[in-house]
């Protein structure tokens, strides 16, 4: 097995002349993305029996440590190759996609349609398993919950019954699909939940005459159906080359992009890779190309499911503010209250401060200061005006400031000079009022 890898712009040219066209980093799904592609070649792969030779496209800035991407194969029609679908691999690669593109055997004359679907789920398994290979470009690469496929012509029919057989894929886009004799298409569409995108020409030819219109109704998932205006069979593929139309009907280079724009805005969607797909998934921009008439015979059902159509949840509430303290609860403890700054320590007590104001064995009374009562630390001694009666007063006071000293020092014992000085300084102030 041989393996080839070309990066940036130069896998760009290798692939397709729009990598390099200037101006389509647009909006637009049909414009290139924000990533560069890397493309891989991995050789013959696997699939179904057979060796088929496949081409992977995938962002250049794929990072191991990043988000894995979503893997869309893309399937071309019969008597055709993977090279005639490089564009649209190389646009999906851009907007963060692996897209995988196997040659597989098909030909007009002979074209084993359930063998072709085997083949597409054997391929894509091999693109999921390549994420657990060390060796591989897409270790640690690969989102496999988040699969789809594209098919053009009887390509479009090989992933339509893959999906017939798959219901965890995630998008199924036909690109002007053809049946066969038997309705193979229809009859399996019946059984299809995954979410189906159906891009028409508005030209029949004899590339696209056995596709039955009423298949659309059959589809029991989210589903869309749009016919491109002017488009013949060939112009959904890109490159494309004149044999094709010669046997398949002319069309008109133009339309080329639409087919493009929904294929890829229809598959990110429905994969959750872009929510500004949402416009041409049911939206506005899709009923902006039907009233161009560049699109003709719209239809859709339940396409509101799809991820991209999804409001997002609202965000979280903010967290609280780590310096704010949250007000308790109606019903809550309230907080402590705190401590009193006029209180002295505890250990000190307040004769501690009485004591070094009035040192015990100072009898002259004259020598404190004239507001010691005022920085006496009882609150109920009350203020003593002129006339109060000297006896009664200063008796009743001296018992109310010694009741008070001992209350605020609840079970601890007074010592007796703590005690004196208290008394010293008591007559001492009664001394200077009553002058």
């Amino acid at each position: 097995m041989t393996h080839r890898i070309t990066t940036g712009l130069a896998a760009l040219a290798l692939v397709s002349p729009l990598a390099l066209a200037p101006g389509l980093a647009a909006a637009e799904p049909e414009a290139l993305g924000a990533h560069e592609v890397t493309v891989w070649e991995p050789g013959f792969v696997p699939a179904g029996g057979l060796l088929a030779s496949t081409t992977v496209y995938l962002p250049a800035d794929l990072a191991i440590d990043g988000p894995p991407a979503p893997v869309v194969l893309v399937l071309h029609g019969a008597a055709r190759t993977g090279a005639y679908m490089a564009t649209l691999a190389t646009t999906l690669a851009s907007r963060g996609v692996i897209a995988v593109v196997p040659t597989l055997p098909c030909t007009p004359a002979v074209c084993l349609h359930e063998v072709n679907a085997l083949q597409v789920a054997d391929v894509l398994a091999w693109a999921v398993a390549q994420g657990d290979e060390a060796e591989s470009p897409l270790y640690g690469r690969v989102d496999s919950e988040r699969r789809a496929v594209i098919g053009h012509s009887w390509g479009g029919l090989a992933v339509l019954l893959a999906a017939s057989h798959d219901a965890t894929l995630r998008s199924t886009v036909l690109l002007d699909p053809n049946d066969d004799l038997g309705a193979p298409a229809r009859v399996a569409a019946a059984g299809i939940g995954v979410p189906t995108a159906v891009v028409r020409a508005s030209r029949f030819g004899a590339c696209n005459a056995y596709w039955l219109p009423d298949t659309f109704g059959q589809f029991t998932g989210p589903k869309l159906e749009v016919v491109v205006e002017g488009a013949g069979h060939c112009d959904a593929e890109s490159p494309t080359d004149p044999l094709c139309a010669v046997g398949c009907g002319p069309g008109t280079a133009e339309t080329t992009p639409v087919f493009r724009r929904y294929a890829v805005a229809f598959t990110l969607c429905a994969l959750g890779q872009d929510a500004e797909m949402a416009p041409y998934v049911g939206g506005a921009a899709l009923t902006a190309d039907e009233a161009a008439m560049t699109l003709s015979g719209v239809r859709h059902e339940g396409l509101d499911t799809l991820p991209c159509r999804v409001a997002p949840p609202p965000p979280p509430p903010p967290e609280p503010d780590a310096g704010v303290v949250p007000v308790p609860d109606a019903g809550g403890e309230p907080p402590p209250p705190a401590p009193d700054a006029r209180l002295p320590a505890a250990d000190k007590g307040v004769l501690a401060t009485a004591d070094a104001r009035a040192p015990a064995g100072d009898a002259d009374a004259s020598a404190a200061p004239d507001d010691d009562a005022a920085v006496m630390p009882f609150a109920d001694m009350g203020p003593v005006g002129p006339g109060a009666d000297a006896a009664g007063s200063g008796s009743d006071r001296a018992k109310t400031t010694g009741d008070s000293a001992c209350s605020a020092l609840p079970g601890r014992p007074v010592s007796g000079g703590a005690l004196l000085a208290l008394t010293l300084g008591l007559f001492g102030g009664l001394r200077r009022r009553r002058r």
